[in-house]
């Protein structure tokens, strides 16, 4: 085969229809299934966990109420989502997990907990998912954590779903989280 140019090939695109792909290495030619170039399938869409990630401010809080994650931009919203833009997946999926961080320098949280929503493009009702698992409670760095099961938020291709949080109080807390950064741990099916 070393005497072979590329260019003397029959081109293939779709790997399926291939039985081997061959080489040489330099003194040994050799020949190796697609199914074991990288990660099965040679070419098809290995990508299988995507980690979705953000930031925003919090000054303004109404207790009680949502707010939404936003994609592209650095401010959180309430009420009705901007499903531009919240997340449509590019294949089917399900999120693994949702945090919630605080950052502010100079400002803890004025909350105690944390509860996660979700809402689908579409509908007017948004959906709880749960109260986080929080630590550092209304103190610096306070982390609120979601671990969601395989069947809680799925999506099929291009569907498009708005992740949002209200803060819980107790007392008279205003539950302003202030500056903060979110991760969604979406795993494609």
């Amino acid at each position: 085969m070393a005497n072979k140019k590329f260019s003397e090939f029959t081109t293939r695109t779709d790997s399926a229809n291939v039985d081997f792909l061959v080489g040489y290495d330099g003194s040994t030619n050799v020949k190796i299934a697609p199914s074991n170039i990288g990660g099965g399938g040679g070419g098809g869409d290995t990508f299988s966990f995507d980690t979705l990630k953000g930031g925003f401010y919090h000054s303004a809080n109404n207790i009680g109420s949502i707010y939404f994650f936003n994609l592209m931009t650095t401010s959180e919203s309430s009420g009705n989502p901007n499903f531009e833009e919240n997340f449509a997946p590019h294949a089917s999926a399900r999120i693994k997990f949702i945090t919630l961080v605080h950052s502010q320098v100079g400002l803890n949280p004025d909350c105690d907990g944390i509860k996660f929503w979700k809402r689908d493009n579409g509908s007017g009702t948004s959906n709880l998912l749960g109260t986080a698992t929080v630590t550092n409670a209304g103190a610096s760095g306070m982390t609120a954590r979601l671990d969601l099961d395989d069947t809680d938020v799925t999506f099929t291709f291009g569907e498009a779903k708005a992740f949002g949080f209200e803060t819980v109080v107790s007392g008279s807390q205003t539950g302003k989280f202030y500056g903060g950064w979110f991760n969604i741990g979406v795993e494609y099916t």
